[in-house]
């Protein structure tokens, strides 16, 4: 099973890598339609329990917007990954500011390795500008990340296959 999750995970490494727009947008589409469907469960569950102490017009609310979402999703797929991305890296920024505001406490503090939280800072925020500027550059860390697991998974499942058949002999 581990050889069949490695070479699936392969194909999808190889897909990031190479079409990394389309895939950004396929992910993009995914969630799209996921937020859809929660958002149509939860005009049912609205409607359905409408007379039930608690429930008011925001859950409408935000099962209207989560269809909002989900369509925009939908429609404009690429748009979406890309605004996606930028909130990921914007997180990204804000990780990095951390860790350099905690290298500074640190070297007030004495610390003596505080200029380590200086340089993961730096790179996490040289890491938040690529994403900025390269949004797709996210897919192709996936792809990469999804060929190596799968060398490793095939790897692995090679190994654990060449033990059992030891065991059963």
């Amino acid at each position: 099973m581990m050889i069949a999750d490695g070479v699936l995970l392969i194909i999808v490494g190889i897909m990031c890598v190479v079409w990394r727009a389309a895939s950004l947008a396929a992910i993009a589409m995914f969630i799209g339609a996921g937020f859809l469907v929660v958002g149509i469960i939860g005009v049912i569950d609205y409607i359905t329990n409408l007379k039930l102490p608690g429930i008011t017009g925001w859950m409408l609310f935000e099962a209207i917007l989560d269809i909002l979402v989900g369509l925009a999703f939908l429609c404009t797929p690429l748009a979406a990954g890309v605004v996606m991305t930028w909130l990921i890296a914007g997180a990204v920024v804000v990780g990095g500011i951390m860790q350099i505001a905690a290298a500074l406490s640190a070297r007030r503090a004495g610390g003596s390795k505080w200029w380590l939280f200086i340089l993961s800072g730096v790179i996490t925020l040289i890491f938040a500008i690529l994403l900025f500027a390269y949004p797709t550059l996210i897919i192709l860390l996936v792809g990469i990340f999804a060929l190596v697991r799968g060398v490793y998974f095939i790897i692995g499942g090679c190994v654990l296959n060449k033990a059992a058949k030891q065991i059963q002999n």
